[in-house]
């Protein structure tokens, strides 16, 4: 996440010189990285909702429904 942000480097092995040479050309932009940071609890909680076979919230904290379940029950209940 952090070098996809500009915020560092990813490396296979533990190699210090692209680091040190990303270091010495860096200009430092914080724009992406509040951007992740602003993101990155909605992602976290998707992450571990997904994992848990929760639904994900709305924006407004309410939860979705399966709306094809919602609408076949209703066809159901109309019928009986």
């Amino acid at each position: 996440d952090a070098a996809a942000t500009g915020a560092g480097v990813v490396s296979e092995t533990l190699d210090l010189d692209p680091l040190l040479a990303y270091v010495d050309d860096h200009v430092p932009n914080p724009t992406p990285f509040r951007q992740w940071v602003a993101r990155a609890e909605g992602i976290a909680v998707g992450a571990i909702e997904e994992a848990a076979g929760v639904l994900p919230l709305h924006g407004d904290g309410a939860r979705q429904t399966n709306v094809v379940t919602t609408v076949a029950s209703l066809a159901a209940s109309r019928t009986h």
